[in-house]
């Protein structure tokens, strides 16, 4: 058998029928495995690093900024704290898992698997949205001794984080595909992941910048989930909430047809 490639995989074929619910809840469950085997970094550490963000900000600011009126400094930062620590791990979890994959050559395995490759997505994308909002729960937890609120919006909160999760597992999964060392999941980590939720008014109220800088912020599409999260929780906004919904569903559809098209065709994941 050596010396034998395989250009095409299972998965790359339309397959027609129901979905495999099986497949997809055992890809599913493998993901929450691996997640959980690792839960120092997968859970601890991304809580206290968190913990030390609040810690330092509320050290600065303490008292109530100027242009907080009527809450807490802690319940205008406590939403983009959540969020930010909800993207970044469901990012995480899908790009370093496929990269993972790919490197010790255990994808092929996956690809082989009867599904479709909407059905693979949703598997992994399913696995990093519950780490980011386990992740998410765990620092709300944390953060409701210092002065946390609760949602004024529960549907909306829980809609606006999983949307939230779901936009960075699929980003994760396209970084996951076009990376070959851990090196450039780090670097997209990084580069990219970092700077877009942490200028996105995260710690911050973009108001207060100067209108260039102002103005360019509204081009970050994590300005909008991050505002639509705290308008959900907080009732206070900084754009139209619907321009915050609207940014959410384009932002996953474009990446969920760029993952699925990817695994379809087995874009750098069969070599």
């Amino acid at each position: 058998m050596a010396g034998i490639r395989f250009t095409h995989s299972p998965s790359a074929q339309p397959r027609l029928g129901p979905v495999n619910w099986t497949g997809l809840w055992t890809l599913y469950k493998k993901e929450l495995l691996r997640m959980r085997s690792v839960w120092l970094q997968t859970l601890l550490a991304p809580v206290v690093s968190t913990l030390l963000f609040l810690v330092i900000f509320v050290a600065v600011f303490r008292r109530n900024p100027d242009y907080l009126t009527g809450i807490s400094f802690v319940e205008f930062i406590a939403p983009g704290l959540i969020l930010m620590a909800v993207m970044q791990n469901a990012f995480a979890n899908t790009s370093s898992s496929l990269l993972i994959g790919k490197v010790s050559g255990t994808v092929v395995d996956i690809l082989m698997a009867p599904l479709r490759p909407s059905e693979l997505v949703a598997a992994y994308a399913g696995a990093a949205v519950t780490r980011g909002i386990v992740v998410g729960c765990a620092v709300w937890v944390f953060i409701l001794p210092f002065g946390a609120v609760t949602p004024d919006n529960w549907p909306l909160t829980i809609l606006f984080a999983v949307a939230a999760a779901l936009v960075f597992a699929l980003l994760g999964l396209v970084t996951g595909v076009f990376a070959t060392r851990m090196e450039h999941v780090a670097a997209a980590s990084g580069l990219v992941v970092a700077p877009l939720t942490m200028l996105a008014g995260t710690f911050y109220s973009v108001s207060l910048l100067p209108d260039p800088i102002r103005l360019a912020s509204f081009f970050n599409p994590v300005f909008y989930l991050i505002d639509g999260f705290r308008y959900a929780v907080t009732g206070r906004t900084e754009a139209a909430p619907i321009l915050a919904v609207l940014v959410t569903i384009a932002l996953a559809v474009i990446f969920g047809a760029v993952c699925v098209r990817m695994f379809a065709v087995g874009y750098r994941l069969k070599d």
